[in-house]
């Protein structure tokens, strides 16, 4: 009487296991092609001349003259190879080494930035300005190549490095003479002028995660991996629960379904980050599918990072420029504009607004630089209402999605900062 019904849902059973099971197509994206020699391969032989012990390097103030000079002897053979891979083209090869390896070496490329500044600090008390700016320059360019064509990961560790650099700029510019304030503004400009686009960054983290799709899907529990790794930092008990809950939606999808969703919704959320800020920041409207939701706070968080690091870098580029017009002519100039290209290759352009350049304004023997910030208003030029400095480093104050009013720089913010 019974067997009927339990033949025909085994059956039933079997065909969908069957049905849902079919192999998939992923398709990765494509990876740049790979530049020979590549800086990324240089870069890694000097994280690993770095790996010298575990230790941490204080800040620059913290040391005597001596001990900065012993802790830059100790690097000198990874700063010297780090230096040789910032002559070069850099790309991120498509197959990245274990997540272990990566992060220790990521911790070690942060260590020398952290000797970049030792050596910076060093060379401003020798009365060597340019040599002092040109070091944290080294790790600002070393920043902004780690970000490109990889992960969200590799990003952030690349924002991490350039700030160390840029932060500790600022605290020069005022030291400079003519010819170092105007070389080092073009270094900058051309630092700013080979900055990943946002979209690239994303579409680095789509390639990972459409990889790693892949091989979770060429396994017969595909559905548990698929569900473990949307857990991933869930802990306790909530993450029974919500495991248990994405298990049962899991069993309804077939590994087809599973790419062609996932393609969509990359496709949505690249569609939002080649938009400008304002736009971009609406990321949550981009997707809903929950096979790829969990990246989406990493990316939102990208997003607004990727805008204040280019506000920090046209404040560089801006004073530094402007810094060597003042010394050569005496006062400030009306515009940006007038900068360019003898100072700057182009005005920098405000990251949070719709492609405005950066607001400049001069005011008696000053000036005020500024961001609409990201609630993209202009308030001519009020600073944001957390404006804290940290550790006493101008130019670097954090923004955040709800932050109002605008991101400034003052030139009197930079006078008598070291």
């Amino acid at each position: 009487m019974y067997i009927w019904p339990v033949a025909v849902i085994g059956i039933a059973v079997v065909i969908w296991l069957l049905y849902a099971n079919r192999p998939a197509d992923v398709r990765i994206p494509d990876a740049p092609a790979l530049p020979s020699p590549n800086a990324y391969d240089i870069y890694l032989e000097a994280a690993r001349l770095a790996d010298i012990g575990d230790e941490s390097i204080p800040d620059p103030e913290e040391l005597s003259a001596g001990q900065k000079t012993e802790i830059v002897g100790r690097y000198d053979a990874a700063l010297r190879k780090l230096r040789e891979g910032l002559t070069l083209a850099r790309t991120k090869p498509p197959v990245s080494p274990g997540l272990a390896d990566g992060f220790a070496d990521f911790a070690n490329l942060r260590t020398l930035a952290r000797v970049l500044s030792v050596e910076a600090s060093l060379n401003a008390e020798q009365g060597d300005a340019a040599g002092a700016i040109s070091s944290t320059l080294d790790s600002v360019q070393l920043g902004a190549d780690l970000g490109r064509d990889g992960t969200l990961i590799e990003y952030m560790v690349g924002v991490a490095v350039e700030a160390i650099g840029t932060n500790r700029a600022f605290g020069f510019v005022s030291r400079l003479d003519t010819a170092g304030a105007r070389e080092a503004a073009k270094r900058v400009s051309g630092i700013i002028a080979t900055l990943p686009q946002l979209d690239a960054v994303v579409r680095g983290e789509q390639r990972f995660c459409m990889t790693s799709l892949k091989a979770t899907l060429s396994h017969w529990n595909w559905r548990w991996r698929l569900v473990r790794g949307c857990c991933e930092g869930v802990t306790g008990a909530p993450y029974w629960w919500y495991a248990a809950g994405l298990l049962v939606r899991s069993l309804f999808l077939t590994r087809r379904g599973v790419v062609r969703d996932c393609q969509r919704a990359w496709n949505g959320i690249l569609a939002k980050a080649s938009l400008p800020y304002q736009d971009a920041a609406r990321l949550w409207e981009a997707s809903s599918n929950w096979l790829v939701d969990f990246v989406i706070p990493s990316i939102a968080m990208v997003i607004v990072t990727n805008a204040e690091r280019k506000v920090q870098l046209a404040f560089l580029a801006c004073a530094l420029a402007l810094r060597a017009w003042k010394l050569e002519r005496g006062e400030y100039p009306e515009s940006l504009v007038d900068l360019t290209p003898e100072y700057l290759d182009a005005v920098p352009v405000d990251p949070f607004g719709y492609g405005e350049a950066m607001r400049y304004r001069r005011s008696g023997d000053g000036y005020t630089l500024y961001s609409v910030g990201p609630d993209g208003i202009d308030n001519g030029g009020r600073p944001l209402q957390d404006r804290r400095p940290e550790d006493g480093l101008v130019g670097y104050w954090k923004a955040q999605t709800h932050t109002k009013s605008n991101i400034v720089l003052e030139s009197a913010d930079l006078e008598g900062v070291s």
